[in-house]
């Protein structure tokens, strides 16, 4: 599961559509399969610099996208403690 923004966004050979996440420095690169509509017509619509939510699973050295989710921005508060 990864929170972030999408840096890059493409196509692959099959015509799905490859989305690369990052985290912090980290980068995670996610492929969403044509037969996943709902999320398929999702990631069509979104554009570099977008934030998202995005769960997947490896599957063949990659990692196939089984939700996303568009954010309106990531909430970075904390939890306070009560003294």
């Amino acid at each position: 599961r990864v929170r972030g923004k999408v840096v890059k966004k493409g196509l692959t050979k099959k015509g799905n559509i490859k989305l690369v996440v990052q985290k912090g420095e980290d980068k995670y690169g996610f492929v969403i399969i044509k037969s996943h509509k709902a999320d398929y017509a999702l990631a069509e619509k979104l554009t570099e610099g977008s934030f998202v939510n995005a769960e997947g699973i490896n599957k063949f050295q990659t990692i196939i996208c089984t939700k996303l989710k568009e954010l309106n921005r990531i909430d970075r508060s904390t939890q306070a403690t009560l003294t």
